[in-house]
């Protein structure tokens, strides 16, 4: 399935675990934790072929996108390299992505594509 990705199974079950975790995550989050590229075809992937809810907003002046879990039913699918993960505790993920200290941030669609 990775390979379909062009992501590596590692990259991907990070990005899975921390957005379970109600973590807001970034493309320089993925790079530097994960070695991964692409987190904005992880996202797409996770919201079109796995039906996550997942938020994108824009931050600073360079508009970074960052990715958060907007509500996690209790009964998300996992992609086969995430599935080891096994965090469903039923309820909400809390989670915020809030504005960069200049206050630009901004929000878009569940399926807008986002570009690194």
């Amino acid at each position: 399935m990775a390979a379909l990705w062009f992501s590596s199974d590692s990259s991907i079950k990070w990005a899975c675990r921390e957005l379970l975790a109600g973590r807001a995550i970034s493309h320089p989050d993925g790079i530097a934790e994960a070695g991964g590229w692409r987190l904005s075809a992880i996202v797409h992937v996770l919201r079109h072929r796995y039906g996550w809810d997942i938020l994108t907003v824009r931050k600073g002046t360079r508009r970074v996108a960052f990715y958060h879990l907007r509500r996690h039913p209790g009964t998300l699918t996992l992609p086969p390299s995430a599935a080891q993960l096994g965090l469903f505790g039923g309820g909400a993920v809390a989670s915020s992505a809030g504005d960069s200290a200049d206050g630009d941030a901004t929000e878009e669609s569940d399926g807008a594509a986002s570009h690194e």
